[in-house]
């Protein structure tokens, strides 16, 4: 990655389709799978700045129905030997 020179860094939106009549699009981010090595990751870093670094916010908005509102799971790995997740 080359830093900025004299500017701010640049972002990167990801924005799945939103739908009137049907559901949203997903966003699925899925890292690679190996049989001969640890498996991918996903990492999730916010930026760092002098007065503070910024947020990480996870959330699912709220039904306009009040039907349901989407859920939330975080999960670990498992192992057979050593340390987890």
């Amino acid at each position: 990655m080359r830093p900025s020179l004299g500017g701010g860094g640049g972002d990167v939106a990801v924005t799945a389709g939103a739908g009137s009549a049907g559901v949203g699009g997903d966003i699925t981010l899925t890292a690679g799978q190996t049989d001969a090595a640890s498996g991918g990751s996903i990492t999730f870093t916010t930026g760092m700045g002098v007065p503070g670094s910024g947020e990480l916010e996870i959330r699912t908005e709220v039904s306009d129905d009040a039907v349901d509102s989407g859920s939330m799971m975080l999960r670990t790995g498992g192992a057979t030997e050593g340390n987890t997740g």
